[in-house]
């Protein structure tokens, strides 16, 4: 799994969300950074990437085909996306609470319960039947859409997406094999240099 490079957005430290913002100048860099690793890294058989920019542009980095997967957007975020988080930790503190302990019944305003996302991650599952790839598969997210399909893909509660962070351009390894899924390693960004900076969506 492999989160988008950059925007300018996670500079700001604004809520993406379903807001289909291009990657920056660092981005870009960060893109062809992890596209190198994984190709010296992984035997890739397949490639799929959310349909927002940061994650097309991100996949278009390795120059190979890609499939495009709606469920696997950022969370909808609703009436928060565009906005400063540290503003709204100020002006929604509980709401903020329960969104960063991943409440599975909590609902951003305009936007989606978070375990309506993990049912996303779910459905994906499903539509690039995972669990029979032979060789190793690349998935483009997001920080909140790869935490949810990691949880779906343990069988966590949605409240464990509280427990992780995913960076920019970051390589998390999941193994399936017949009976078995396990986490192998998470965020790993070794291969940006000082090009590993983090942001939220």
């Amino acid at each position: 799994m492999i989160r988008h490079g950059q925007t300018d957005w996670n500079v700001e430290q604004r809520i993406q969300g379903m807001s289909d913002r291009p990657l920056n100048e660092i981005g870009r860099s960060q893109a062809r950074l992890v596209a190198e690793h994984a190709g010296t890294r992984f035997d890739t058989s397949e490639i799929w990437s959310s349909d927002l920019l940061r994650c097309v542009q991100t996949a278009e980095a390795f120059g190979l085909p890609f499939r495009r997967a709606p469920s696997l957007r950022e969370v909808d975020l609703g009436d928060w996306e565009g906005k400063v988080w540290m503003e709204l930790q100020e002006e929604f503190p509980e709401m903020a609470r329960r969104y960063f302990e991943a409440d599975p019944s909590f609902r951003i305003p305009g936007g989606e319960l978070l375990s309506d996302v993990v049912e996303r991650g779910r459905r994906f599952m499903e539509e690039a039947n995972l669990s029979e790839a032979a060789r190793d598969v690349i998935v483009v997210g997001h920080g909140g859409s790869l935490k949810a399909l990691i949880v779906a893909m343990l069988g966590l509660p949605v409240r464990a997406m509280s427990k992780f962070y995913l960076g920019n351009a970051s390589v998390t390894v999941v193994e399936i094999a017949p009976g078995m899924i396990r986490l192998n390693s998470m965020n790993e960004a070794g291969h940006l240099g000082a090009l590993g900076l983090g942001g939220h969506g």
